[in-house]
């Protein structure tokens, strides 16, 4: 059976799955809720793959829970519950998703929120989350969540149609007016590829290769081949790390030594991509080649204090790589904005509590700005309405999608990210037609 079929057979699959256990959780969840003793822990799962190729989504999206989470028990926990974080694998496969998801449901009875779900199994466990009325704070880039109705999703991190004319208008800005694109055949990475290739059409730029990988081969040399055929000024791509480092190590092998730059969404810094990429090609071609185009992320102000300080504290391996890392701090602002809304509402079920994160989340005229949960918590407890400026700029539209804008980044000196670019939201609206 070929690699399509396979695919297709699962996603036959998902669907009746979901609607089963979206039946069973509707029916529950309309009697039923949090329901842990006073004192007992409420649950923030963090429904993200800590397995197969997008391992590195679940401890990058668990940083900022985890972060979240102790500052929100250090500051007296809500109404008298702490949080604890809880890791549900997904393995970036809808069909493991599902009943990873469904176990969670049924057994977690103090449930409040989620961290997630990703790209990759996001349509087909969110809408049992849904179901079950579990606020979630989903780092999926679908286009598909652009324009979605649930009163219980949420997105902070820019959508991939985003993404993609970011890429372009990065490349625009760099000079190049031949790319190549080149991206890996799963779900998270595939979402971008439409509107990287309409934003380079709008912004005049010629695509000479469109490359879809099967990820993780033994070797590329065929695929590097035809890029060094192509004859790009720069590779825009997404694939899992070792899926790359094996193309940039046959690229090199081809081309005598020489590489391309490259364009990516992954943090300079981070451990695992950066450890794949510089053995393959070295850490001076990384810091000359890579640059990095990802949503703009805080790094200074009072909401960075609280979060840098707590975040190095953590007992985690090299918690600084998450430090200016969007997807570690969009799920600490989610964590952030659950506990007060549930503060907000005096109640722990998320019936009745999740119309306060809209509420607390946008700016509105009368309310009291705070920057960490303490200071909201304060807040409320005076009598305050508040708006919760964390380390994200947060404005919820109706869809519950809130964007930010771009910047572009390069490997800077002690392995830190260093800016070398800022694309406004012109930037996009050119690369985007508009």
């Amino acid at each position: 059976m070929s690699l399509s079929q396979t695919l297709s057979n699962r996603r036959a699959v998902v669907p009746l799955a979901a609607l089963s256990l979206a039946l069973v959780a509707s029916a529950c969840s309309s009697s039923s809720g949090p329901s842990a003793s006073a004192g007992g822990n409420l649950v923030i799962a963090d429904v993200q793959p800590f397995s197969g190729p997008d391992a590195a989504f679940g401890p990058e999206q668990n940083s900022g829970c985890l972060t979240a989470v102790k500052l929100i028990n250090a500051g007296g926990g809500v109404l008298g519950h702490k949080l604890a974080c809880q890791i549900v694998d997904t393995r970036g496969d809808p069909v493991d998703a599902v009943p990873a998801v469904q176990k969670l449901i049924a057994l977690t009875t103090n449930l409040v929120g989620a961290v997630g779900p990703s790209s990759d199994e996001a349509s087909a466990t969110t809408p049992l989350l849904e179901a079950a009325h579990i606020p979630m704070f989903s780092n999926t880039g679908q286009s598909e969540y652009d324009h979605q109705v649930s009163p219980y999703f949420y997105r902070i991190l820019a959508a991939d149609d985003a993404g993609g004319y970011a890429f372009a208008a990065y490349a625009a800005k760099a000079g190049y007016t031949r790319v190549a694109a080149i991206f890996g055949d799963t779900i998270s990475s595939q979402a971008n590829v439409p509107t990287v290739i309409a934003g380079l059409k709008h912004l005049g730029i010629k695509l000479v290769l469109d490359q879809k990988l099967t990820q993780d081969q033994s070797s590329y040399l065929s695929e590097a081949a035809q890029l060094k055929a192509a004859k790009p000024q720069a590779v825009i791509t997404e694939t899992d790390p070792q899926t790359f480092a094996t193309y940039l190590a046959d690229l090199k092998q081809l081309s005598g030594g020489s590489i391309l730059p490259f364009i990516g969404p992954i943090p300079t810094p981070q451990p695992v991509w950066y450890s794949a990429i510089t053995k393959a090609i070295g850490k001076s071609a990384y810091a000359q080649y890579y640059r990095s185009v990802h949503q703009q992320t805080s790094s200074g102000g009072p909401a960075f204090s609280v979060w840098q300080h707590t975040l190095l504290g953590l007992t985690i391996p090299n918690p600084k790589q998450w430090l200016n890392d969007p997807y570690a701090q969009a799920p600490y602002d989610g964590a952030n904005l659950i506990a007060l809304a549930i503060l907000a509402a005096h109640s722990t079920q998320p019936t009745v509590f999740n119309k306060y994160i809209t509420r607390i989340a946008n700016a509105g005229a009368g309310k009291v700005t705070v920057h960490s949960f303490a200071a909201g918590k304060a807040a409320l407890a005076a009598g305050h309405q508040i708006h919760y400026a964390g380390l994200s700029d947060i404005f919820f539209n109706k869809y519950n999608n809130s964007t930010s804008g771009f910047v572009a980044t390069k490997l800077g000196p002690g392995n830190s990210e260093q800016q070398v670019a800022l694309l406004t939201a012109t930037d996009l609206a050119k690369a985007s037609g508009g």
